[in-house]
């Protein structure tokens, strides 16, 4: 998963301003589902995401990380051997 972000206002200088494409950081969470929720909703609170859409984008990620899981196929019960 990855997520973008803008830079912080301290780290962004005049060139970056006019260039929007610089003025973005890109980072790749490659841990568990855990640390990838956990790093999602610290990146949010610490850049002033809207409290009130920080749980949507948690959820929203969850969904994610959840569709990239391999299905496991379930073996069906058997009944008892006949005599």
């Amino acid at each position: 998963m990855i997520i973008g972000a803008k830079k912080r206002s301290e780290a962004v200088c005049k060139e970056s301003l006019r260039r929007p494409a610089k003025n973005l950081t890109r980072q790749e969470l490659k841990k568990d589902s855990r640390r990838t929720i956990a790093t999602i909703r610290a990146t949010l609170r610490s850049n002033n995401y809207r409290k009130d859409l920080v749980n949507p984008a948690v959820r929203r990620a969850c969904a994610i990380l959840k569709s990239q899981k391999p299905v496991v196929i379930k073996s069906k019960a058997r009944g008892a051997k006949k005599q």
